[in-house]
């Protein structure tokens, strides 16, 4: 990975795990449907296995991770 690819996968990462983060501090404290409910517990499992891969220096698995994370929580609706 040249260093310019790595600076764009740490901030592709950064910006998607911000961005489910936010997600789910809307959800935070609020009572969930039950779908809504899976939703918030397979973002968090997303974000924790993205920890994990930056843990080992997968930055490719850690992007692909962040980016699901992302997509999944924007169907929170929590507003």
């Amino acid at each position: 990975m040249t260093s310019q690819t790595l600076r764009s996968a740490v901030a592709s990462i950064a910006a998607d795990t911000s961005a489910a983060r936010a997600a789910l501090d809307r959800c935070a404290g609020r009572t969930l449907q039950p779908d809504q409910d899976g939703v918030r517990d397979a973002t968090t499992r997303l974000l924790a296995e993205v920890h994990d891969a930056l843990a080992v220096i997968d930055f490719a698995r850690a992007q692909s991770l962040a980016r699901q994370a992302r997509q999944l929580s924007a169907s929170l609706d929590c507003r």
